[in-house]
């Protein structure tokens, strides 16, 4: 198209594929109960880590992402969140819903 080699772009004939939408299945309030109780006993700072989670239903990065200042009287202002980079690495960035 730039070069003026073919005059129309075929990327335009094309059908977007269609995406399976991945199902989440959550644990009932028993399992719930069970995984974080279980969590606790083993590992109690993982045991809170995961009851954050499951009480306030954020994500894995959003919680990884938590610095003592995002915490406040009022309560918690999630405003970054941990990514893995393709290098393997971490790093912030904003959250995916603001």
């Amino acid at each position: 198209m730039k070069w003026g080699w073919v005059e129309l772009n075929p990327a335009l004939l094309a059908s977007p594929l269609k995406v399976a939408v991945a199902r989440v299945i959550a644990p009932t309030v028993e399992q719930l109960i069970s995984i974080l109780e279980e969590t606790k006993a083993v590992h109690p700072q993982w045991g809170a880590f995961f009851m954050l989670g499951a009480l306030t239903g954020m994500r894995r990065g959003e919680l990884c992402g938590l610095h003592w200042d995002d915490c406040g009287d009022t309560g918690v202002m999630v405003t970054k969140s941990v990514i893995y980079t393709p290098a393997g690495g971490t790093r912030e960035a904003p959250t995916k819903t603001q």
